[in-house]
């Protein structure tokens, strides 16, 4: 009877170390799955050129999209723009959006404080004489994790668009 017993308690122990294992692996895939419905906020080639309105205040559409999987939920986030060499100026406090589907073309506008024409128009022929940063936070549909995101643009003379990175970027935010 102690060698059927002792066998019982040994196939028992190797069926807890088999399935401890299994856990194992059904976990990594589950996470794995997780990591593949993200979501993730970035610009998109929409982003229009800053426009000098009759206000005298400086007007930059820019676009961005969900390029994850997983909707984006509760996101808020600020936007900086820079004027010349005068560094990052947040700009209309921060913005919120509910949600934000995979692919669907959302914007913002980024509005300066009053400049002359002369000034924009000079801004206009400096490289990065316009350069926007926006920072996004939001959570997945399940909302057990908060996600950050973020994109720099500065403004070339061509008037081509260069991406910069935005931890580079945030260095020339301006106390305020």
């Amino acid at each position: 009877m102690f060698w059927v017993t002792l066998a019982g308690v040994i196939a028992v122990l190797l069926y807890t170390c088999v399935s401890k294992q299994q856990l194992d692996v059904m976990q990594g895939q589950l996470d794995s799955m997780e990591r593949d419905e993200l979501p993730y906020l970035s610009v998109t080639e929409k982003t229009e050129d800053p426009i000098y309105k009759q206000d005298g205040r400086v007007h930059w559409n820019w676009h961005f999209t969900n390029f994850g999987k997983g909707r984006a939920v509760n996101v808020s986030g600020d936007q900086f723009l820079g004027l010349g060499n005068n560094g990052l100026r947040r700009v209309r406090g921060q913005f919120f959006i509910a949600t934000v589907t995979q692919g669907r073309d959302d914007f913002g506008t980024a509005v300066s404080d009053p400049i002359t024409q002369e000034d924009f128009n000079k801004y206009l022929s400096m490289q990065g004489g316009f350069i926007l940063l926006v920072e996004f936070k939001y959570t997945d549909v399940v909302g057990k994790q908060t996600y950050q995101s973020a994109f720099c643009l500065s403004r070339l003379a061509s008037s081509a668009l260069a991406d910069i990175n935005p931890e580079h970027c945030a260095k020339y935010k301006q106390k305020q």
